[in-house]
């Protein structure tokens, strides 16, 4: 019987897993391919993505720092990843712990013993990563947002009449912004 996916749900055949990666099985490809159909089953379709975007990362790492990042990855390459991701990747402490999650699940994919990829030095480099997000974001001052008042509808109504731009434009802008006003929208919500 063949194996089917309804379209809408957030499980489907779309995985890592294919009959080629499970060779090392040794079973016909007929019992790989189902096997392969059920196992992308197991995982939802963003959480796939996720580890799909760690599989780019890690061959984006591979080619500017030169290090080879064959499985099964040991604690120099995790930590040469993890510095790549944190230097040139500039990402977050939280998007990190997600993509060692990924490389946890990469390496279950690909048949490989799973490594300890969170050695007590990563604990530390992600914590750390940690503290220093924090005291970015307590530095860095966002401008408070200032609600839409019928003073400032005036102010942007003179700057779109003196806005350098067509008529068919300067209307389109006045009417989304008179609707969001009168609406009490944000701007995602008309959009």
């Amino acid at each position: 019987r063949k194996l089917t996916t309804v379209q809408g749900f957030k499980y489907s055949k779309n995985g890592l897993y294919s009959s080629t990666n499970l060779n090392y099985l040794n079973l016909p490809q007929g019992i790989r391919t189902t096997l392969a159909t059920i196992l992308n089953h197991s995982i939802a379709g963003g959480t796939w993505s996720t580890y799909q975007t760690v599989a780019r990362m890690l061959m984006k790492c591979q080619n500017d720092t030169g290090t080879r990042m064959d499985f099964p990855l040991d604690t120099k390459r995790v930590l040469i990843f993890v510095h790549y991701l944190f230097t040139t990747r500039k990402v977050s402490a939280s998007t990190a712990n997600t993509y060692l999650s990924g490389l946890r699940y990469l390496h279950i994919v690909k048949g490989s013993e799973i490594p300890m990829l969170r050695p007590p030095i990563i604990e530390q480099l992600i914590k750390g990563k940690q503290h220093i997000d924090s005291i970015e974001r307590t530095q860095i001052k966002k401008p408070k947002r200032a609600p839409v008042t019928l003073n400032i509808m005036k102010l942007l109504k003179k700057e779109i009449v003196n806005w350098n731009t067509s008529n068919e434009d300067k209307a389109l802008v006045w009417t989304t912004c008179t609707v969001l006003f009168a609406g009490c929208l944000r701007i995602h919500e008309i959009l």
